[in-house]
């Protein structure tokens, strides 16, 4: 076989595994936003929306080294409660702040914290970090207007 069919091979081998994993990801993405949704019929307002309010569990962890919240964004819909439950799993306390919110708490070690989030409006992007510890990976809470 000569050089330039090795490397077309190869070259076709590296695009066929990237287009796999991009429809790989999308098919993620619309199981995510079907389970999503799914939960949310039956439960919530004629309109689609949960009208009990949001609950939200978050992880703080150690991943590859480095402290992140699981998940690392947060959409939830206008003018219903939030409640966030954070979770550190990690072997010392970190912090959860949302400076536009006026939020800011310790979880220690191995511990739960639940924090109700005052009535938010629609349209914003919030950024979610840990106060305590700079490096710690930023999440991200994006409030989206909900149908009236």
């Amino acid at each position: 076989m000569t050089r330039s069919r090795i490397e077309s091979r190869w070259a076709t081998g590296r695009r066929a595994k990237g287009l796999v994993g991009a429809i790989t990801g999308l098919l993620g993405v619309f199981v995510l936003l079907g389970v999503g949704c799914d939960h949310l019929r039956g439960h919530g307002s004629a309109k689609g929306f949960a009208s009990a309010g949001w609950e939200v569990e978050i992880i703080s962890a150690k991943i590859g080294g480095k402290n992140v919240f699981i998940p690392s964004t947060i959409a939830v819909a206008d003018h219903n409660p939030v409640t966030l439950t954070i979770f550190n799993t990690t072997d010392t306390p970190h912090g959860f702040a949302i400076d536009e919110l006026g939020i800011r708490a310790v979880i220690p070690s191995g511990e739960e914290t639940r924090i109700e989030l005052p009535k938010l409006e629609g349209h914003k992007i919030l950024k979610i970090y840990c106060q305590l510890h700079p490096p710690h990976r930023s999440a991200t809470l994006v409030v989206f207007r909900g149908l009236r």
